[in-house]
């Protein structure tokens, strides 16, 4: 039997929306269709099915949603989890890259006198949203995990900094 998350990751590599696709705010809601028609041939009773449908549905950053029930709470959480910390930050640039984005900008990385851009830098991403999950965490565990990791992205900035002889704003 499926667990949550790998039905998670089922649908969302069936539904596989761009980051930058205007239809990015319905992945959320073709995902459900597919936990709905899927579910029951795995044995989950109806009400499990809405659940489940419910969870993934109101989980994505992009929908804007806060899930009501403890187990939407859970996994809204644990799909940001994966924005931030090591897996984040490949995430971040490998996303930057397909979508023509440069790691930063040459004259001024970290947006010091410019508006921050996330389509056209990586690294705007963490100022933009990366950096900011922490606070948005439903769950102690989460919110707990989502510092640690943000903490990860922090170093990696200031890493940066240092090796392009930058100061962090």
């Amino acid at each position: 039997m499926p667990t949550y998350v790998s039905l998670l990751n089922y649908t969302e590599q069936g539904i596989r929306t761009l980051k930058d696709s205007p239809e990015r705010h319905l992945a959320s809601e073709r995902s459900e269709a597919v936990v709905r028609a899927e579910l029951p041939a795995y044995g989950f009773d109806p009400d499990a099915v809405d659940r489940i449908a419910e969870a993934v549905r109101d989980h994505s950053f992009s929908r804007g949603a806060v899930p009501g029930t403890a187990l939407g709470r859970s996994l809204q959480d644990a799909d940001r989890l994966e924005a931030l910390g090591a897996l984040g930050l490949f995430r971040c640039v490998s996303t930057g890259t397909r979508m023509g984005a440069r790691y930063f900008a040459d004259d001024d990385p970290f947006a010091r006198e410019r508006p921050l851009d996330d389509r056209a830098f990586s690294v705007d991403h963490f100022s933009t949203k990366l950096l900011g999950l922490p606070a948005t965490m439903l769950t102690d565990v989460g919110r707990a995990e989502a510092t640690r990791r943000a903490a990860f992205l922090e170093m990696t900035l200031a890493q940066l900094a240092s090796e392009l002889g930058e100061q962090l704003p």
